[in-house]
């Protein structure tokens, strides 16, 4: 609990000010990434606004995983930079992403009402999961799209654009990532 309690109240002091970082000191005003830091703040308190529904249906690792997701990859990502520093770092959390809600799926199946076979948990976890991820990716193609993004990587950093299976590379490593996590957080709640 403390260490939860630690991790919202960390998570949304960074977010504030970082968002009152870019909000102040860059030049021309960066409005988008504003937004996009800014978003975070909501997001960590999701938890806070679905209590006391939240606390009774998902652990405190589960959501201390939560918050640490959330840190992560808009914190992280987008404050430090860590996507375009680090190769792997969308690898990671995809990975990471499939363990918290394969964690989270399992916690909401089971429901002491509902009598689910741990077998069709876990099956049941795993597929969640890995629709979660499908959408994920279809986000990502429609905002490429729309926006002239390159969150898939079908591009290289001139803009050229890749072709055939190397265009298709970041979006099946990312489904991989996602369905790897997936199957760990399943064996972690099968084993916790």
């Amino acid at each position: 609990m403390f260490i939860k309690n630690v991790l919202e109240i960390c998570g949304l002091f960074m977010f504030t000010v970082s968002a009152l970082m870019y909000l102040f000191k860059t030049k021309p005003i960066d409005w988008f990434k504003i937004a996009k830091v800014a978003s975070g703040i909501p997001i960590m308190l999701i938890p806070r606004f679905l209590d006391p529904w939240w606390s009774q249906t998902f652990s405190a690792l589960t959501t201390s995983g939560y918050y640490l997701f959330i840190f992560a990859s808009v914190w992280g990502g987008e404050v430090i930079g860590a996507y375009g520093r680090w190769k792997h770092f969308d690898s990671y959390l995809h990975f990471g992403s499939g363990i918290l809600f394969a964690m989270m799926a399992w916690e909401l199946l089971s429901i002491p009402s509902v009598q689910i076979p741990v077998a069709l948990t876990a099956v049941l976890s795993f597929a969640i999961v890995m629709a979660i991820g499908s959408v994920w990716e279809i986000y990502e193609f429609t905002v490429d799209h729309f926006f002239d993004l390159n969150m898939q990587r079908y591009r290289d950093f001139e803009g050229n654009q890749f072709i055939g299976q190397v265009a298709l590379y970041d979006t099946m490593k990312d489904i991989i990532c996602n369905g790897s996590g997936a199957l760990l957080g399943v064996i972690i709640k099968l084993l916790v």
